[in-house]
């Protein structure tokens, strides 16, 4: 784990720094957006900036994870492109998961993407708190444990190698 952060921390404080800006604009165009469409704010929006930070969290250990590889292999980086793709077409932004088969259901709750969508729906539609499905939230914690896990490996088979390949 001690690699992880120190990967996470070897990142200029600039980038880390547009990372929160991009944050922090992205809670205030969702307040602006409510306002103007006249969305009733309620106390479970208080949740959005911890999905936003738990997504954030994911995307910079699914990056640490494949990046490095990707910039190995050019095969590699299409590859993954071609996987992800599918994680966001089958997130549920388009069409509500409820209403799938169970085994569907059941499938797409690995999917970080489709439990991001569906916490969102919680803090906007559903009025529920994110914690309040412990299967939902035990998945996607469980899916962010695996992936650091994995760029931990990663980071520490290739962060060497990397600067010679670039």
């Amino acid at each position: 784990l001690a690699m992880v952060f120190t990967a996470a921390m070897s990142m200029p404080v600039t980038e880390a720094n547009a990372m929160m800006i991009v944050l922090a604009g992205t809670m205030v165009f969702t307040i602006v957006i409510c306002f103007i469409l006249r969305i009733k704010l309620t106390i479970y929006l208080l949740q959005l900036p911890l999905v936003f930070l738990l997504m954030t969290y994911f995307w910079t250990m699914w990056s640490m994870w494949l990046s490095p590889r990707s910039a190995i292999s050019r095969d590699f980086s299409k590859l993954i492109a071609t996987f992800t793709t599918p994680f966001f077409w089958l997130s549920g932004v388009l069409f509500n998961l409820e209403r799938m088969p169970e085994l569907g259901q059941t499938i797409l709750l690995y999917n970080p993407v489709a439990w991001a969508c569906k916490a969102v729906r919680h803090c906007f539609i559903d009025f529920t708190w994110i914690w309040e499905d412990p299967r939902e939230l035990g998945t996607y914690l469980l899916v962010c444990a695996v992936v650091t896990v994995f760029a931990m490996h990663s980071y520490n088979q290739l962060h060497q190698e990397v600067p010679d390949v670039l």
